[in-house]
């Protein structure tokens, strides 16, 4: 993982770069996650892709039989976040 502030993975948002729009963009890669917009302007939301048959099979392979929702409150102008306790769904 690189050093904040150094480019790529580990990096530090830089002035200007809004963490929502970060967090969005990790939908473009392989992860078993998708991250959407919450109910709320400055929520963003963190479900397990359990609807995809490959990381379904990986959630049964290590013998998980729930899916999580992760709920992150953005506060830009504190430069923090704050998550609720994850929810927990049936999914197999």
């Amino acid at each position: 993982m690189g050093r904040p502030g150094a480019g790529g993975r580990g990096r530090a948002a830089g002035r200007g770069e809004r963490v929502d729009v970060r967090l969005l963009a990790l939908n473009e890669q392989n992860i078993p996650f998708a991250i959407s917009r919450g109910k709320r302007d400055n929520e963003i939301v963190v479900d397990w892709r359990y609807a995809d048959a490959k990381w379904l099979d990986l959630m049964r392979l290590h013998g998980m039989s729930r899916g999580y929702r992760l709920v992150l409150r953005l506060d830009e102008g504190a430069h923090n976040v704050r998550s609720r306790c994850p929810v927990h769904t049936s999914v197999i």
